[in-house]
């Protein structure tokens, strides 16, 4: 269980935000120069060939790109969609294989910031470029999407899939704005019951689709909260991640307190909807729209 809660906080701490500079005196003709998550100025002489990818919510957006052909490896833990189980497995996401990786040669390596950085380096040292990503909120995963539209020279590609999200996210946004605000607590993890902080994507979903976060004045990402805490608060919602649990959440020793549990306002909803910021999380954001506001989508 804790190798699983290691899993799942290692893919919700993941943070993209970057940005790309095209013009540069000493670059010659043909290069271009990007600027990733971790301030890194990386040169990319040709499109890439040759990809890696060893972060799930990248692996994502290269397959929603039509890249799957230029990738020529992922991490265990990259599994969607089902195409991405058969590209070569390069090891952990923070314990990958640097020897397949070498030998794959690629010609870029994405990674994600974070537990991920210090990876950043030791590429370096092995002469393999690579480049950060992550994000904290819908917008940043759009906009590294249409990064990564750049870098691997599919801009349209990337701004058809980036354009969608947008009037998606606009939608539910627009609709929701004026509507009630109820108190949502969002599960991230049972056993320790953990819930999201102002600074993650979580919150941001929460936040556009018109609800309030119980954990928004917490100073860290993933607060721990007590039954005592929940109770007193007593949310509106209860919004869970899967984690494909068997369990009822109504079945909780104490939560039978909670006018959530006795309104039949409590919900799980799939892990990597939530989790991964790649294209699934416009998906996330209107499942929890639907659940907190589904007059939205009643017309």
């Amino acid at each position: 269980m804790i190798k699983k809660l290691s899993i799942l906080l290692i893919c919700l701490t993941l943070i993209l935000t970057a940005g790309c500079n095209s013009k540069d005196n000493n670059l010659t003709e043909g290069e271009r120069v990007f600027e990733d998550s971790l301030g890194n100025k990386v040169i990319v002489e040709k499109t890439p060939e040759k990809v890696i990818s060893l972060s799930p919510a990248i692996t994502e957006m290269l397959f929603a790109l039509k890249l799957e052909d230029k990738i020529v490896g992922t991490t265990d833990y990259c599994d969607y969609p089902e195409a991405a189980n058969h590209t070569p497995k390069m090891g952990g996401f923070n314990t990958p294989n640097m020897e397949l990786i070498v030998e794959a040669e690629p010609d870029l390596v994405f990674i994600s910031s974070g537990v991920q950085a210090d990876l950043s380096e030791n590429f370096k040292k092995l002469g393999i470029k690579t480049f950060a990503l992550d994000a904290t909120t819908i917008d940043e995963v759009i906009s590294n999407i249409e990064l990564i539209g750049v870098i691997m020279d599919v801009e349209d590609n990337a701004k058809i899939m980036a354009e969608d999200m947008k009037v998606r996210k606009e939608f539910v946004k627009e609709k929701a704005k004026d509507l009630e605000k109820p108190l949502v607590f969002f599960e991230v993890w049972d056993e320790p019951l953990l819930s999201a902080g102002p600074n993650t994507f979580i919150a941001d979903i929460l936040n556009i689709s018109g609800g309030i976060n119980f954990a928004q004045d917490s100073n860290t990402d993933y607060p721990q909260v007590s039954l005592e805490l929940l109770i007193e608060k007593d949310p509106d919602f209860y919004i869970a991640i899967d984690h494909k649990r068997n369990t009822d959440i109504s079945d909780r020793p104490g939560f039978e307190e909670l006018k959530a549990i006795q309104n039949s306002k409590y919900y799980r909803i799939p892990d990597d909807f939530v989790t991964l910021p790649g294209p699934r999380i416009i998906e996330g954001l209107e499942k929890i729209a639907s659940i907190i506001h589904p007059e939205i989508f009643a017309e």
